[in-house]
């Protein structure tokens, strides 16, 4: 399975009022080290089995 890594981005620095969860979704995508694609769908795993699913929208 392809790798994955996210452990440099880039965001914006405005504090907005849902920055908790931007938070939260970025250090959940930081752990994520396995990608897979699924017809329209991105899957992004990591080794303790924690998934974030990625849906195409047409």
């Amino acid at each position: 399975m392809p790798g994955f890594g996210a452990a440099r981005m880039g965001v914006t620095q405005r504090m907005c009022p849902q920055f908790r969860e931007e938070a939260a979704f970025l250090a959940a995508l930081r752990e994520m080290t396995i990608s897979e694609f699924d017809g329209n769908r991105l899957v992004l795993r990591n080794e303790d089995g924690r998934e974030m699913v990625f849906v195409a929208v047409n």
